[in-house]
């Protein structure tokens, strides 16, 4: 086993063992196209307690075949955040403030309406001489490196303020990771690490939260945590609130390596979450697969909607593939193509009344949900029903 990505601790158990799994993004043209599948194995660190992917696919294989592919991260706390920021010790108008990648531009562009000015984002083909230009996240991450970090400073100028948000959890050498970015940072220079909450994932055996891209699964507990492995000393921390993820916000300054570790009692929470995690997949696959062939039986065809990595972990990771008649999608792109993994037909919404759908489980962001049942009323009054995949939406399944 390899070490774990925070502590760098040889003591890492296997969590799970999804199997040979497809890369989430990469939708198929035919149901009988042959595709790349990948091992999946969820591990803890028995030493820290973070989650974890210790054997990634490598980033290239990773990078979407399609240039419509986007992702989107939640933005309603940015303005609170820019506040913040603004307000930090040393922190004027005149400070620079530095950005990783395109999922910085909204932050940035909120500090910019707040009178600063020396703004710079890298660019990923010329800073980072990355050719391929459906390249995101998981090639950015690998291409940062001490030596680039040189490079980035000489065109730019070293940050007062540096943001990173989304990007840590994608991390293949995190420590190595951080460390080459505090190299962009000035000597008393902040840190903005945001990245997705999943405690509320992981305690409630949401299989969903598990992804190829993600190789660490952050708790408030362990994300503090990390800041003192990877060079920083955490100064300020947020939890700003959201339906599915909370979205984790750390403040650092550099620091000489001072780790910090979690109390018995913490530690030990984080441990019997990740042993729950580890026994609920058969419980929750079984009492699915017993709900849907019921439905299925007395009710009538079910449908999923929203043809994503979510919907695409909820069937392969629980073997569902057999209860469903199609996805919708009403992204043209996706629309004639094939789900990875489950072959499962992507149609538009249109295909709901169609083709006779009585249940539709909801699999796209659950922010979205309430938007995507009021647009389909007439589903609704003519019978359907919605329900959602996640444990911890107000639709979620009653099973």
């Amino acid at each position: 086993m390899k070490p774990c990505h925070i502590c760098q601790s040889s003591e890492v158990v296997q969590l799970l063992d999804l199997g040979k799994q497809p890369i989430s993004n990469r939708f198929l043209q035919s149901q009988q196209e042959k595709e790349a599948t990948y091992p999946i194995v969820v591990n803890q660190c028995l030493t820290c307690g973070t989650v974890q992917i210790n054997d990634p696919i490598p980033a290239t294989e990773i990078t979407p075949p399609y240039d419509w592919i986007t992702y989107r991260e939640p933005e309603a706390h940015l303005d609170s955040l820019a506040d913040t920021l603004s307000k930090l010790p040393g922190i004027t108008t005149n400070s620079v403030i530095g950005g990783i990648s395109y999922k910085d531009d909204p932050l940035l562009e909120r500090m910019e309406k707040r009178g600063f000015s020396h703004l710079w984002r890298i660019e990923p083909q010329q800073d980072l001489a990355i050719k391929n230009p459906r390249a995101g996240i998981e090639i950015i991450q690998e291409k940062i490196t001490f030596e680039s970090a040189k490079n980035i400073v000489k065109t730019y100028s070293k940050a007062d303020i540096l943001i990173v948000r989304h990007i840590l959890e994608h991390a293949h050498n995190l420590i190595e990771f951080m460390g080459a970015l505090g190299e962009l940072l000035t000597p008393e220079g902040y840190i903005i690490f945001e990245v997705p909450d999943c405690e509320l994932s992981l305690r409630l055996c949401d299989y969903t939260t598990i992804w190829e891209e993600h190789l660490v699964y952050f708790t408030p507990e362990t994300f503090r945590n990390c800041f003192g492995f990877g060079g920083f000393s955490l100064v300020h921390f947020d939890l700003f609130p959201y339906p599915f993820e909370n979205s984790l916000i750390g403040i650092g300054k550099r620091q000489k390596s001072q780790k910090t570790w979690s109390t018995s009692d913490n530690l030990k929470q984080e441990r019997q979450r990740g042993i729950l995690f580890s026994q609920g997949l058969e419980k929750r696959r079984d009492h699915l697969e017993k709900f849907l062939a019921k439905h299925q039986q007395e009710q009538g065809k079910i449908a999923l909607l929203g043809a994503g990595h979510l919907c695409c972990a909820f069937v392969t990771f629980l073997q569902l593939q057999d209860y469903f008649e199609f996805v919708i999608d009403d992204n043209p792109n996706k629309q004639g193509l094939f789900m990875p993994g489950s072959r499962l037909p992507i149609y538009p919404s249109t295909a709901l009344l169609e083709q006779d759908i009585k249940l539709c489980l909801l699999s796209l962001s659950p922010d979205s949900e309430t938007k995507v049942v009021q647009k389909n009323q007439e589903f609704v009054e003519k019978g359907g029903t919605f329900a959602s995949i996640f444990p911890a939406s107000q639709l979620a399944l009653q099973l």
